[in-house]
Parts: structure tokens; C-alpha cells; sequence
């Protein structure tokens, strides 16, 4: 018996669209009990922070949490076990959200390079010199603040907050434009007015003065009551 190949008033099945959830990372920063010294890691992957310190992390694994990712990762890089990070703010977009750790050292044990990644302790005010990860210039100082003031926030997606300032400066931008264009066409409308009045001047009540005078006041108005109403 032939199978029966007839599709007729066969429905397809509608694509189911999967939602990607971002890619999740932990990176911790392990300061000396004086704050003037951070750990930080020499990176070879991936090639956008080829050979520039960043501070220790790495993925969370399936079925693992930030905190317990940050505990394993840290003592796979450098050899030491520290179990009470201080989670302080997350960065995310689309495609990628890093919980961000950090910590003083709290024993006897230093960090030592434990891959081909070497770990490397940085005087905090060489941030600006040394080749580190640009938005470490920012983030440390931010830790010291914490540890020694006590502010506390979060940083929820860093990069979208400056592209709507980015977007809100070209809004702004476009409002000047447009204001520079009204009144660019006030302008133009007073200097006709002026023309006019060197008309009346020169001719007195001629057609060219009867004639242009109100026109000029009627664009020149309009043009004044619609920039006052922006």
C-alpha cells in the first residue's frame, strides 16, 4: 500500500520565534585591605580586551547563580576561595548582563595566575595609565566610594542610559536647528519690513509701500506667534 502523500488541507505549522536571553557574566574586583591596590586580570580573550586588565569573572554556568559563579571563577584564575562577594551593580543589553563583585582580602593567601590569563596587582592610582578595560577608570573608583563612604546603587544597563542621553542630545540638537530656521525666517521678515520702510521713506505713500506693508506684517506676525507658541 503506497503511503499516502496527499497534503491537500494540511496546515503548516506557524514558526515559533525562540527569545534569546542574554549571555550571563560575573566580574569581581579583590582589593587590598588599604584600598590602594586592586586585582586584575591580563586578558587574551575575547580580542577586544586582548592585553588589557579587566577584573576577574567569567560566565555563569547552567544551573548556577551569579554568586556562585563569581566564587568559582575567581578561585579557577587566581587559587583562592573567597565565599562573600559584595554584588554592587549590574551592567546588561541586549545580548549580555554582568553581575559585578567586589571584596577586600580577608587572608594569608595571595592571588596567583592560575591560566595563560596572568593576574597582576595594580596600584588604584594607575588606573589611568595602566591598559585596563576603558570603563574600569570609572568602576573602581566607584567601588572605593562604597567601601568607604557607604553609597550603594546599581547600574541597570549603562549603555542604554547613554545612548538615550545620546538620543535626547540629538532631539536637542534638532530643536536648535529648528529654532536657528524660525528665526532665520523672522529675520527675513523684519528685514523685508525694513525694505518697506526705506520704501515709505524714499517714496512715501507709493504702490510699492501700499502694496508690501501688509503683507510683510501679516508674515512677520505669524511667524512671531508660532515661535512664542513652541
Amino acid at each position: 500500500m503506497k503511503p499516502n502523500n496527499n497534503t491537500e488541507g494540511m496546515k503548516d505549522k506557524p514558526d515559533t520565534v525562540k527569545e534569546t536571553k542574554p549571555t550571563k557574566y560575573v566580574l569581581g574586583f579583590l582589593f587590598t585591605d588599604d584600598l590602594e591596590k586592586v586585582w586584575l586580570i591580563r586578558k587574551l580573550r575575547p580580542q577586544w580586551q586582548f592585553e588589557k586588565l579587566n577584573g576577574i569573572g567569567g560566565h555563569v554556568e547552567p544551573n548556577e547563580t551569579p554568586d556562585q559563579a563569581m566564587v568559582r571563577e575567581f578561585k579557577e584564575e587566581t587559587g583562592v576561595v573567597i565565599t562573600d562577594w559584595r554584588w554592587f551593580m549590574t551592567m546588561k543589553n541586549d545580548e549580555w548582563e554582568v553581575e559585578c563583585y567586589y571584596q577586600t582580602i580577608r587572608n594569608n593567601k595571595t592571588p596567583i595566575s592560575m591560566t595563560d590569563e596572568s593576574v597582576h596587582l595594580i596600584p588604584v592610582y594607575m588606573i589611568n595609565e595602566v591598559p585596563v578595560i576603558t570603563n574600569l577608570r570609572r568602576i573602581i573608583p566607584n567601588i572605593i566610594d562604597i567601601m568607604e563612604n557607604g553609597i550603594g546603587y546599581q547600574f541597570t544597563n549603562v549603555w542604554k542610559q547613554s545612548a538615550s542621553l545620546q538620543s535626547e542630545n540629538e532631539r536637542l540638537k534638532e530643536q536648535i536647528e529648528g529654532m536657528k530656521r524660525d528665526n532665520g525666517y523672522l529675520l527675513e521678515s523684519l528685514q523685508e519690513l525694513i525694505q518697506v520702510k526705506d520704501w515709505k521713506d524714499k517714496y512715501g505713500k507709493d504702490e510699492h509701500y501700499i502694496k508690501a506693508m501688509p503683507l510683510a506684517w501679516k508674515n512677520a506676525k505669524e511667524l512671531v506667534s508660532e515661535y512664542e507658541s513652541k
